[in-house]
């Protein structure tokens, strides 16, 4: 399985199909989980009711994104599937790997209002915390420089 992790933005359309080609181009049987994450940073200030409606839009925003990415890509038979957590990012990351099992971490960007430093941090926090290969999926039109102080390919 293919996890792609998104919050706070980092869900580009440019990135979730370069994440669906990435699940598509793996061994039969692996699908894509996309991840959505309400960070403590943009969303702990909503009280339940609203965090439970903003879950619900996202999650069929998220659903429509989705199956239109697979039709355009003609991968109508992958498996693909939306969970949204609140809270926060490493925290949630590591939550569905418990339940969904081994899984390649993508990493949508470019992560917002941060610069490279934060980006690094939480990868190494990710990678510290679980046991499964994590990286950062690019959209083509973004210059790698601008994401990592390293240069990051698809």
């Amino acid at each position: 399985m293919i996890l792609y992790v998104s919050w706070g933005g980092t869900g580009r359309a440019a990135s979730v199909r370069e994440a669906m080609r990435r699940a598509m181009a793996a061994s039969a049987g692996r699908g894509l989980c996309y991840l959505a994450v309400l960070d403590n940073e943009h969303f702990a200030d909503l009280d339940d009711s609203m965090l439970a409606l903003v879950t619900d839009e996202l999650r069929w925003l998220l659903d429509t994104q989705l199956a239109l990415t697979r039709s355009q890509l003609g991968a109508d038979d992958l498996a693909v599937e939306v969970v949204v957590r609140s809270g926060d990012i490493v925290d949630a990351v590591a939550a569905v790997l418990d339940e969904k099992g081994p899984a390649e971490v993508l990493l949508g960007a470019p992560v917002p209002d941060a610069g490279p430093e934060a980006l690094t941090t939480l990868t190494d926090a990710l990678r510290a915390r679980i046991d499964h290969e994590v990286s950062v999926v690019v959209p083509p039109e973004l210059d790698s420089a601008t994401v990592s102080g390293e240069p990051i390919t698809p």
